[in-house]
């Protein structure tokens, strides 16, 4: 039985009813297996990054935290590029920073794929990276 990577909800494969219990899921090129409901809020392009972005701006600015989110580029990768990145195949999220004298410059790339809870949780974590860098 295969289990979503995400929520862990056991997952049949296509065609075998293994469980009458498991969830339909599918599997993205990269071998990650994912249950449909994840899949459903999975953060797959622009347009749902901004979402994740916007609510991550609001509990910061509740917070009191600034972050120069105008210089922050934010990108989605597959996991061959983000173990790449990180050196790991559990990774979701990398802040990286270069430093010119007294400039920093941060760029924040997550997994492509990711529920929108974790998407947030991951944004979150990795802005604060940057906020504390800055």
């Amino acid at each position: 039985m295969k289990h979503c990577i995400y929520c862990g909800a056991a997952v049949r494969s296509s065609g075998l009813l293994s469980s009458l219990f498991a969830r339909e899921g599918l599997r993205y090129s990269d071998g990650r297996i994912i249950c449909r409901p994840c899949h459903h809020t999975a953060v797959k392009n622009e347009a749902q990054l901004q979402v994740v972005l916007q609510h991550v701006k609001r509990c910061f600015e509740a917070l009191g935290l600034i972050v120069q989110w105008h210089r922050l580029p934010i990108r989605l990768q597959h996991q061959p590029q983000m173990r790449q990145l990180a050196g790991s195949d559990q990774t979701v999220g990398v802040a990286q920073y270069t430093i010119y004298g007294r400039h920093v410059e941060s760029k924040v790339t997550m997994l492509y794929g990711m529920p929108a809870a974790l998407a947030v949780e991951t944004l979150a974590h990795e802005a604060a990276h940057v906020w504390c860098r800055e």
